[in-house]
């Protein structure tokens, strides 16, 4: 009986790990980059638009989460013709930490981390 009360607690434990797709309301705030760089880039999630600031400058972007491809769509707020980018989004509850690709150009299309502020 102990060891299925251990296995239990084991998979409650791992399942808490877990990251998952984001709902709108987690991402509300703002969030600060996980590197060791000086700059670190913020992204700023109000209802309706994401601002990114890095380097003293800010983009401002329309978005929606794309709940069946679990991306996260953005579209310059002033240039919605200018198309949508997709980026993968996951959100560690525990942690409070969200991972997103490729929303700072970079070379490579690796998740970038942030942290809630």
């Amino acid at each position: 009986m102990k060891n299925i009360a251990a296995l239990l607690i084991f998979v409650l434990f791992i399942s808490c790990e877990k990251e998952d797709f984001p709902r709108k309301k987690e991402l509300i705030g703002t969030w600060i980059e996980e590197t060791s760089n000086q700059n670190k880039a913020k992204l700023k999630f109000t209802d309706e638009y994401l601002y990114i600031i890095r380097n003293n400058s800010i983009d401002t972007f329309n978005y929606y989460l794309d709940n069946e491809r679990e991306a996260l769509k953005l579209f310059f707020k002033n240039n919605l013709s200018a198309g949508e980018s997709s980026h993968n989004i996951l959100f560690n509850k525990r942690q409070n930490e969200l991972s997103i690709t490729s929303i700072i150009p970079s070379t490579d299309d690796s998740y970038r981390k942030f942290e809630k502020d």
